[in-house]
């Protein structure tokens, strides 16, 4: 797979992520015998019909998280498997199960991770970020109603702590993992000479050197999106959903006008990326919300709008790796958090306290990144579903 890089002066390539298949890897099962020598060869024993047809239902079965409210936001129970239609790229898809998650039934809820952003922040926002979350956990005594962990992103990656339900344990872990953290900036002023602070510099050493800043904002595009890749990868192989509550504006778009059109190159690399993450975050079930201030939001440009139908490399640009573009189609939200960080944070979470898990099954494609558009709608007038909204098949 190539690598992610961004259009530019000179874009700065995304180290590549390997998956090894785990059809190949499944398609012989070798066996030795206790008493076996190294020097035997070992024991090649074919799957039958059966395990075959297991594996390739258990690769093309895809589970849907689904949020449906009605026009006032508050959630809808009760809904039978009749109740819902999937529209897969305009067809209708038979479910294959459906089951209700609510807060207090013995299925547990999803976990929660807190990502503080100061890799995309001044060191005063990520301050005041982690000064929201603070107050969060502190404004009550009770257990937190999913186990949660305190992640950071700076410019070495993203750190995540270990979960706990407990406020005050999880309280001394936000003082640990901020501790000492001071962010690396460059302005993205897209329209004028860009100020660039070297890392290596203290604060007040600012140097005007334009040509600098698009690789600055695309080394944070990089780390920001990778780190995304990395824990829904990780998500794969782990049960149950995971809730990533971002805090702060998102990464750089890449869209303004110090950067040059995207090579084809370059797009399939984005596009593959793509993919890459658009599965995994299916896959291993993590949605994505976003906490910030309308006014600090990376908006669109008049020239580019985060898409989410992103059927083949030709259609692909950087918007498509926004953060808006990803919270849309993970079935993600928004919360505006003028009214303050502890109350967003709490809305994010309140809001997964019941949901909906469908599945279905797809058939393999004929060509690798076939792209799905998914719409799923509820015999509920005035209803609003949020879930994944598109997917791509395999051969």
């Amino acid at each position: 797979m190539g690598s992610l890089s961004c259009a530019g002066v000179r874009r700065v390539e995304l180290s590549s992520l390997w998956v090894l298949s785990a059809a190949f890897m499944s398609a012989l099962v070798i066996t030795q015998s206790p008493s076996s020598r190294t020097d035997q060869s070992p024991q090649l024993h074919p799957r039958t019909h059966e395990e075959r047809e297991q594996k390739f239902r258990a690769e093309h079965r895809a589970i849907l998280n689904v949020k449906v409210t009605d026009a006032s936001g508050n959630p809808i129970l009760g809904l039978a498997p009749n109740d819902f239609t999937l529209i897969d790229n305009l067809q209708p898809r038979t479910l294959v199960s459906l089951r209700f998650v609510e807060h207090g039934t013995r299925i547990a809820l999803p976990r929660v991770v807190l990502v503080l952003d100061v890799l995309n922040q001044s060191t005063r926002e990520f301050a005041q970020d982690a000064a929201g979350v603070r107050k969060f956990l502190a404004r009550e005594s009770g257990q937190l109603s999913a186990p949660t962990a305190i992640a950071v992103l700076s410019g070495s990656g993203l750190t995540v702590g270990e979960s706990s339900h407990d406020r005050g344990v999880l309280l001394q872990r936000l003082e640990d993992i901020t501790y000492g953290v001071k962010s690396t900036r460059c302005e993205d002023l897209t329209d004028v000479p860009i100020l660039h602070s070297d890392i290596w510099t203290d604060r007040s050493s600012i140097h005007n050197i334009p040509d600098q800043a698009p690789n600055c904002l695309n080394q944070k595009f990089i780390v920001s999106v990778t780190s995304i890749e990395h824990l829904a990868l990780k998500e794969v192989d782990t049960p149950g959903r995971l809730v990533v509550v971002w805090i702060g504006p998102g990464w750089p778009r890449l869209d303004g006008k110090q950067f040059v059109p995207d090579t084809p190159q370059l797009k399939e690399n984005f596009f593959e990326h793509l993919v890459l993450l658009t599965t995994a975050m299916r896959e291993g079930q993590l949605t994505l919300d976003g906490v910030s201030a309308l006014d600090r939001r990376h908006a669109p440009t008049e020239r580019t709008a985060p898409p989410d139908e992103v059927a083949k490399v030709d259609d692909m640009t950087s918007s498509a790796l926004s953060m808006p573009a990803i919270i849309r189609r993970s079935g993600g939200q928004s919360q505006d958090d003028s009214q303050g960080i502890p109350d967003a944070i709490a809305n994010c979470i309140k809001d997964a306290e019941s949901f909906y898990v469908l599945s279905f099954d797809f058939a393999a494609s004929l060509a690798p990144h076939e792209f799905h558009s998914l719409e799923i709608k509820v015999d509920c007038p005035g209803a609003t579903v949020r879930t994944n909204t598109v997917y791509y098949a395999e051969p």
